[in-house]
């Protein structure tokens, strides 16, 4: 248990390192977080985070607005759901699956990505929040089984572990800008302008500004971590969706029920 406290903590430090504003969760499981208001108390601050990982092995989350990242979140079909005729006709049974139908209609091709596997055997594509952008979460905006977390969104972080297996890294790059076809697809059209009629248009409540990063000098065990780790290298896939690479892991003990918040 020791060890897997370690290594997640480490894990944090790390995205930390990247300007990623990482938070507590629930060991083994996805939700809720352990800390009240995450998205703003999610931090990049190294001894923050070994106060936080210091005796539990709490998963990552990682605040995606605050980050600066769009995440696509690529999932897969639950056993037993149908696929919307129109989709399985073209054979797609998959978030992975709309994305190519998608890139392939935009006469593009899937930008390279910080890429995760989920236990789900999903994907999550980490990109670049272009500058000024106010994105906020979708779900089933851009296509079927894709979902985008931005603003007010989290992510699992890779390294976590949840009982049907862990969020593993598959390719580890430099983050690129979220394309711009994609951008256009999720950005927030205008609200309606005012009518005659004395009845007011609805606000829009989509906008977000993402907070800015901020940067710490580690010391204590984050410097000791700084200065024993490297990043790895790991090889991309073959192609998005594949069922080659493996999604699980050992699972870890039950996680409790109700994890107390952590008040720092």
């Amino acid at each position: 248990m020791d060890t897997l406290r370690t290594t997640l903590r480490s894990r944090a430090l790390s995205f930390a390192s990247r300007g990623w504003h990482v938070f507590p969760l629930t060991p083994g499981a996805k939700k809720p977080p352990v800390v009240d208001r995450w998205e703003t108390r999610a931090s990049t601050d190294p001894d923050q985070i070994c106060h936080w990982w210091r005796e539990i092995p709490f998963n990552v989350g990682i605040a995606t607005g605050p980050s600066g990242l769009v995440v696509l979140d690529l999932d897969t079909a639950r056993p037993g759901e149908p696929v919307p005729a129109q989709w399985a006709k073209l054979g797609i049974s998959s978030g992975a699956a709309m994305l190519r139908e998608l890139t392939h209609r935009h006469n593009t091709r899937i930008t390279p990505a910080f890429a995760v596997r989920t236990p789900s055997h999903g994907w999550h594509l980490y990109y670049r929040a272009p500058a000024g952008a106010t994105l906020r979460n979708t779900q089933g905006v851009l296509g079927w089984k894709i979902d985008t977390r931005a603003g007010g969104g989290y992510v699992v972080a890779p390294g976590s572990r949840v009982p049907s297996g862990t969020y593993e890294l598959i390719t580890d790059r430099e983050v690129a800008e979220l394309p711009g076809w994609l951008h256009q697809a999720l950005t927030p059209g205008p609200p309606p302008a005012h009518s005659a009629a004395p009845v007011a248009a609805a606000a829009s409540t989509s906008g977000y500004t993402f907070a800015g990063r901020c940067a710490a000098k580690p010391s204590g065990c984050a410097a000791r971590h700084q200065a024993s780790t490297t990043r790895p290298c790991v090889a991309p896939p073959t192609r998005w969706g594949s069922s080659s690479v493996p999604g699980c892991s050992p699972k870890t003990p039950p996680a409790p029920s109700s994890p107390p918040l952590l008040k720092r």
